[in-house]
């Protein structure tokens, strides 16, 4: 509606004056008069005096006080400009033909303006604008400058609400750049024409370079022309000179709307549209009356976004409906639909959304959420009449998101996914609505695009699996388009500092999607790329010091490393976790405490992800070492279960050290040190169960339980193999093969506490452990039969190795006892055969134990084998007859005996190097030599059969929490006093702290303090009723602090302080904190009365040198406070006559000792001294007197320790 007032050849004196007060009706009326008197054949003056008639009736409609009314002015400025365009046709001006043009769209834009159809609106706007732009060359060469300018500023404004209803393409766009370029050459250049015409052409060009920037899709362009639109608009506001109080006014409503756009001055907006308003309010011009509060009904919901304080809030949510009110009842008179639209959609709309954010109870919550969908639908059906795509798809976004809003506490299942399927259809309708209508828009598309993604992640919840795919699949490809869409923004803009947390808020949602698509379908692939979404998350999140959400993603990265296996990875990532908590610890004192137990919590997850890295490289020392570091950080915190859990692992990681090293006694008792720690990890975390709220850390602890229960008997069942071994060492087989025989019933146990796919290393154990047992069964009766049977349980255990080396190590095994069967056999019958048997099998032994790097027993078995040939040419020797035959197999059997020898010295095998040098010292004694040798060959190989036996890594132990600590988005940090008593008031203070970065509603505190404790006096200002601050939705944005303090009193007795918060998240859904129990035992003040002030002065002496024995000396209460009475007259500077008088005590202690307060006994003096020594100290044992000590000791021990 911004025309340009015609300039008609006459003056008219009283004409001047009614334009000036806005009497644009009289005005139309005398000048009808004037167009009556006119000559008819001057067609060009009568043509030029309708065209200002229609100017002025359509000024006077933009005042009409009914639709009708407006209706019937602006058909009557059709049919003048009509007639107008007839009558310029007719007339022989050089630029007839362009006015009669320039008319005709006049004629049609105002009937499109009016029409009863959007398809009607289009057709007759893109008329309008064709036909203008056809002539667009004819335009620029008019000799009449202010002509020129009149319909350049038309063309301009018809191009402005044609290119609103047709979707971007690039002839369009050049068609808008040529236009553009038309301004430059021709008006901004130009030294010619009025002020005003001028001004009114560069304001519609801001606006059209504003248009273009939003539809070109080459960056530098874009910024180039945001840059052009600021300029042409400052520079409209320069040149006009003020004499169209309704242009001065437009000038200053588009150059705010160029700024809001392009710079952000809230001030500067806020104060040009209420001068716009002010002077349509003046003028009764609707136009300018919806524009303005439509403006400023968009100022009004901004500010009310970032509002704190609930009063002021609400103050700004009244100004911001009244706006909204006077532009939606101004719109709708004029059919100014767009106003009617935008307003509805955008700030009447979205300030329901806002204030159900902030409201306490739900019924007004739901009842502003509805409100928010009923605005959004009547924006719709405006943006539909007014056929602008950007209207219909905003309409489309805000109606989309109230709509999902509106369920966000719905509990009913089918109808929760009713609503959300409403919200996804018309998500979808706002997406393909706004790439037609600003298809350069990329952060605006990504942002449509998170929230379809959000959408269909929410109705996955409902279906079962392979529809549940589906919508993650499409979720998942929206969230991808989302991402890479934002980052095109950002990247390498401004726009990052303003569009950065939220572009990195998006990194996480697609991450987590990533993360759920992993769960549905086992691909790793998906957590590869939660990865990489994660870390950028966190570089964004990093880049602007938002350090908890930056902490929180690399919590969640650090979780998919250990998924992965990834635990050097994984220690990392909760490394630079722990990092950034510590520098939260230090920017935000008020929760220093909470920051610092989560940077504690994260560094031992980095320690624990270490030792699961070094155990996987057999690395156990530092794994134990590790596991110790990580209990130790835990110690003391609310989850000490995991610190008993992960001190049992580091001594269980000690114990395999030990045992990988064959220190066999040391390695029996670190596996039964892990057994007591398991238990107790096994009762701590059992019962803690009862005492956890989170359902997540209650299923951790559950597990960890369990799995302790059954590593109990797993470190038992170790020991006990080594126990065997000890046995077996001492020759003990029997015994031996009995606690490798209990070792198995233990395996055996755990394997119906195991999940199946854990139970790998166990089967293999037990069926080592049933071997072993056998195979020292088999020693003791020296059994063939035994050994073999042995040798198949080896063979099998080999088959169910969880690795090569352990399988080598059971086929070793195997080989071993099928050689001692056939050396049994041999020793019965001397067959050569069987000594060839027991020789290939030996061999065999030897190369397995070898490939098993278990190089000690390859040596053994070496060494055995030379004992064997040792025992062959000994045997030979004693059934030869010859004695040179048998002084030959004596010299082999020495022989090899040496080479055992040496073999058994490298293995560093003490009892068997000892056992061959006795039967060397002996060769001479050759009747014996053979006994000997069989006797020596009779033990077997002791090869460490525990030392290859491998656990899990790890057990069910994870870092949980995370989802706890990210939708705990208002921490708390609550502080008492030390000591408390009954008659001193004290403090307490708590603090609330947002630790998110988006603002939240405070609803309220509730259970501030325990029943027994009354308010004194609130010194925050707060309203604090029945234990219970109220809030009323109070905002608190991002690191803000709402802090609360209040003086009480209380009775004696134990006070339990568990605070609870109510608040509704940034999406407006109520969340509860539960504060951890804090709690402090309140004194009673056990005030004596004394008969006299002495009595006093005494008794409270005898009570502080009672704490200070008791407390600070470590005395025995029975030995503390003893003092003799020239002391107590000494250090109380009283007279003797306290204590002492001719009938015995003073009477002040008298009155003290008949009272029960103080006691007093004879002690017998140190030797040498003689004589005997009268004391006295308060009467511990009395509970008055108790109470008083015990609450004296609270209020002074800290001094008194400070004094040692």
């Amino acid at each position: 509606m911004l025309f340009c007032r015609p300039i008609i050849p006459l003056r008219i004196d009283e004409l001047q004056s009614l334009e000036e007060r806005g009497e644009w009706g009289a005005a139309a009326d005398r000048l009808q008069l004037v167009r009556d008197e006119a000559s008819r054949e001057d067609s060009a003056s009568i043509a030029s005096i309708e065209g200002t008639i229609a100017y002025f009736l359509l000024r006077s409609g933009l005042q009409a006080e009914n639709q009708p009314d407006f209706d019937k002015k602006v058909s009557q400025a059709v049919v003048l400009l009509k007639s107008a365009a007839e009558h310029y046709s007719k007339s022989r001006q050089a630029d007839s033909r362009i006015s009669a043009t320039a008319c005709k769209a006049r004629a049609e834009f105002l009937l499109g303006w009016t029409s009863a159809t959007p398809s009607s609106r289009v057709r007759l706007l893109a008329q309008a604008y064709t036909s203008l732009e056809a002539i667009s060359a004819g335009i620029i060469h008019l000799d009449n400058v202010e002509l020129q300018y009149s319909i350049l500023g038309d063309l301009i404004l018809y191009a402005l609400e044609w290119s609103s209803t047709v979707p971007c393409s690039g002839s369009s766009t050049t068609s808008l750049v040529n236009l553009l370029s038309i301004v430059d050459k021709n008006v901004v250049s130009s030294p010619n024409g009025s002020a005003r015409e001028k001004s009114r052409v560069l304001c519609l060009a801001a606006q059209l370079a504003r248009q273009i920037s939003f539809w070109t899709l080459d960056d530098q362009v874009q910024t180039e022309l945001t840059g052009k639109a600021v300029r042409l608009a400052r520079l409209s506001k320069q040149m006009n000179d003020g004499t169209d109080p309704f242009l001065t006014a437009a000038i200053d409503l588009l150059l705010g709307l160029v700024l809001v756009d392009f710079e952000s001055n809230p001030d500067i907006e806020d104060s040009l549209w209420r001068g716009a308003l002010e002077v349509g309010r003046k003028f009764g011009d609707r136009y300018l009356i919806a524009w303005s509060s439509s403006l400023l009904s968009y100022s009004m919901e901004w500010k009310l976004s970032e509002a704190e304080e609930p009063g002021h809030a609400e103050r700004l949510a009244e100004d911001c409906f009244l706006f909204g009110d006077e532009a939606v009842r101004n719109g709708s008179i004029i059919r100014f639909h767009h106003a009617i639209a935008s307003t509805q959609a955008g700030p009447v709309s979205g300030s329901y959304y806002l204030l159900a954010l902030q409201a306490a109870e739900r019924t007004k919550r739901q009842e502003l959420r509805e409100k928010a969908v009923k605005g959004a639908r009547l924006a719709l059906e405006s943006a539909k009449a007014s056929g602008c795509l950007l209207d219909i798809s905003n309409s489309f976004h805000s109606l989309s998101r109230s709509v999902e809003a509106s369920c966000v506490e719905e509990s009913d299942k089918s109808r929760r996914r009713a609503i959300l399927a409403e919200a996804l259809a018309l998500r979808k309708l706002a997406i393909n609505n706004q790439r037609l209508a600003l298809p350069s828009d990329k952060w605006g598309h990504g942002v449509q695009l998170h929230y379809l993604a959000t959408l269909l992640s929410e109705l996955a919840v409902f279906e079962n699996r392979r529809p549940r795919e589906r919508l993650l699949s499409r979720a998942l490809k929206a969230s991808s388009m989302c991402v890479e869409s934002c980052s095109a923004t950002t990247e390498g803009s401004e726009e990052r500092e303003k569009y950065g947390a939220h572009l990195a808020r998006y990194w996480e949602t697609h991450a987590s999607l990533l993360e759920q698509f992993n769960s549905e379908t086992g691909k790793q692939i998906f957590l590869d790329g939660a990865l990489v979404a994660y870390r950028k998350a966190a570089q964004i999140y990093s880049g602007r010091r938002l350090l908890s959400h930056a902490a929180s993603t690399l919590w969640r990265a650090g979780n998919i490393y250990h998924l992965l296996g990834m635990h050097e990875d994984s220690s990392r990532e909760f490394g630079r976790s722990a990092e950034y908590y510590s520098m939260l610890e230090k920017e935000i004192p008020h929760l220093s405490q909470h920051f610092h137990v989560l940077a504690s919590y994260m560094r031992a997850w980095s320690e624990v992800e270490g030792a699961h890295e070094a155990h996987l490289k057999g690395e156990y020392a530092a794994a134990s070492e590790r596991y110790r570091k990580a209990s130790i950080l835990l110690q003391n915190s609310h989850r000490d279960y995991l610190s008993a859990s992960f001190l049992a692992w580091a001594s269980i990681e000690h114990a395999e050290e030990l045992s990988r090293k064959e220190n066999i006694a040391e390695s029996f008792e670190a596996f039964q040190e892990a057994a007591s720690l398991f238990e107790k990890c096994e009762s701590e975390a059992s019962g803690r169960l009862a005492g956890l709220e989170d359902t997540e850390e209650r299923l951790m602890a559950k597990r960890i339980a369990t799995f302790s229960e059954s590593h109990v008997s797993y470190c038992r069942a170790r020991a006990m193999l080594d126990h065997g071994l000890l046995e077996e060492a001492k020759g003990d087989y029997v015994s031996a093969s009995r606690l490798h025989e209990r070792a198995s019933d233990l395996f055996q146990s755990t394997l119906s506490r195991d999940p199946i796919d854990e139970r790998a290393d166990v089967l293999f154990a037990l069926d080592l452990s049933k071997g072993w047992s056998v195979l020292c069964a088999a020693r003791a009766d020296s059994d063939p039969r035994e050994y073999l049977r042995a040798a198949k349980l080896f063979k099998a255990a080999a088959g169910k190795s969880p690795n090569v080396r352990s399988g080598q190590y059971a086929m070793g095994n195997r080989f071993l006892s099928e050689a001692l069967a056939s050396e049994t056999r041999f020793a019965v019958s001397a067959d050569p055969k069987l000594y060839r048997t027991a020789k290939r099998c030996l061999k065999n032994a030897s190369t397995c134990y070898s490939r098993a790097n278990m190089d000690r027993s390859s040596l053994i078995v070496d060494a055995r084998l030379s004992l064997l040939d040792a025992s062959l040419y000994s045997t030979r020797a004693e059934a030869s007859p010859d004695p040179r035959r048998r002084m030959r197999n004596l010299s082999l059997a020495e022989r090899c005996l040496r080479h055992s020898l040496q073999l058994y010295k490298r293995a560093g095998d003490r009892w068997n190097q000892q056992e061959v040098e006795k039967i060397l010292g002996k060769v001479s004694e050759r009747k014996r030599l053979g006994r000997l040798l069989r006797e020596t060959l009779e033990r077997p190989v002791v090869a460490s059969h525990a030392s290859l036996i491998s656990g899990p890594a790890y057990g069910p132990e994870s870092a949980i929490g995370i989802t706890q600590v990210e939708q705990r988005i208002v921490q708390a940090q609550l502080d008492l006093p030390d000591d408390v008593s009954d008659d001193e008031p004290f403090t307490v203070n708590l603090a609330l702290v947002n630790v998110g970065n988006a603002p939240v509603s405070l609803l309220q505190l509730a259970d501030l303090l325990p029943i027994q404790v009354k308010v004194v006096k609130v010194n925050s200002g707060h309203l604090v009723r029945d234990s219970i601050v109220d809030f009323a939705g109070k905002r608190l944005q991002p690191k803000a602090i709402e802090s609360i303090s209040v003086s009480c009193l209380s009775t004696p007795g134990l006070l339990e302080f568990k605070p609870r918060i109510v608040y509704l998240d940034g999406q407006g859904k109520p969340e509860t904190h539960q504060l951890a129990a804090l709690a402090r035992y309140s004194l009673s003040h056990a005030t004596f009365e004394f008969e006299t002030p002495n009595s006093g002065a005494v008794f409270h002496f005898l009570a502080s040198e009672f704490v200070r024995d008791y407390m600070v000396g470590h005395l025995a209460s029975g030995d503390s406070g003893w003092r003799s009475f020239p002391m107590i007259v000494r250090k109380t500077k009283l007279p003797r006559s306290t204590v002492y008088s001719p009938r015995g005590l003073g009477t002040p202690l008298a009155e003290l000792v008949r009272r029960g307060l103080v006691e007093v006994r004879i002690f017998v003096s140190q030797p040498g001294r003689g004589g005997r020594v009268q004391r006295a100290r308060v009467s511990y044992d009395k509970n008055p007197v108790r109470i008083f000590i015990d609450r004296l000791a609270m209020k002074t021990g800290v001094t008194q320790s400070r004094t040692l």
